[in-house]
Order: structure tokens, then sequence, then C-alpha cells
């Protein structure tokens, strides 16, 4: 009898080690498939600019005061890179329109590593855009259901682009 109660308490105990394998098993997998999708190079740029994102544009950095989308005064901050040709098409697929470096000086302020857009230089180019509601829910205004202006300005080589976002509701 107590042979029997060995044999089924190590039995127990093997079952409940394959469970917390398998278990550790599947939180992995989908660890590994999350920071696979989140980790896209471009995974900003297309959420924030313009979607598909033509090919060998990188996301640089993001920062933001906004961080779960239902801050009432907010500001986010984008910097990415491409090559000439792919920045080009970047702001044609994206909708800007074509702006002027005293209205993007008006824009909230950049991280401290970021240009100021007055030091960009007589090559570079700025951009802007009102973000629009992708529903018509004015009671709801978090996340994408939110209006906010956009200023993108891309320095004198071409290849390094910079967008602010902020809140105008």
């Amino acid at each position: 009898m107590a042979n029997q109660n060995v044999r089924h308490e190590k039995l127990q105990s093997h079952m409940s080690l394959q469970r917390r394998l398998l278990l550790v098993g599947c939180v992995a997998l989908v660890a590994g498939i999350v920071s696979h999708v989140r980790h896209r190079p471009d995974a900003l740029v297309a959420r924030y600019v313009c979607s598909p994102v033509p090919a060998g544009v990188r996301d640089l950095s993001f920062r933001t005061t906004d961080h779960f989308g239902v801050a009432i005064e907010w500001a986010a901050h984008l910097s990415f890179c491409a090559l000439p040709e792919a920045m080009r098409a970047t702001v044609d697929r994206s909708g800007f329109q074509p702006s002027s470096v005293d209205f993007a000086s008006l824009a909230p302020k950049g991280p401290k590593e970021w240009r100021r857009v007055e030091a960009l230089g007589p090559q570079a180019r700025v951009y802007f855009r009102v973000h629009q509601p992708r529903h018509n829910a004015r009671w709801l205004r978090i996340g994408q259901n939110r209006r906010w202006s956009e200023v993108l300005w891309i320095d004198e080589t071409g290849t390094n682009a910079f967008l602010t976002m902020w809140d105008i509701d």
C-alpha cells in the first residue's frame, strides 16, 4: 500500500511538472510571437504615418505623454529614417501637405536629442496634416477616435524624419 502511495505521488508530481513546462512553453511562444510582431522595424511608421510602409523605412524612436490613449492634452514624437526615394513615397502616401518652418516651430518641442526645426537647414522640408477620427463617436474621444495635428519635418539629407503629433480638441 505504501508503495502505491509513493508511485501515486510521483505520478502526480510528474504530471504537475509536465503542466508547468507546458504552461511555460505556451507563455514563451506567445511572448515570442508578440515580440516579433511588435518589433517590426517600421511598425510605428505604419501606425502613425502611412500603411503600407515603403521598403527601407525604419523607426528610430518614439515618445509620448499619452501611453494609454486617453489623455486630454498630449503630444507624441516619432523619428524615422529611410532612403530619399522611400521618404518621398512615405510623404506621398501619407497625405501630408507642404507647410512652413514657422508653422512647425509652433508645434510642441521634441525630445532633447532632436534638432530644432529651425536648425534643419534650407533644404529641409516641412509638412502638416490633421488626423481625423476613424469613427464619428464624439462621446468617446480616446485612442484613434480623436483629432490631432501632425507636423513632419525632413532634414536636409532627405533621409531623417521627425513627426510631432499633439491634441487639438
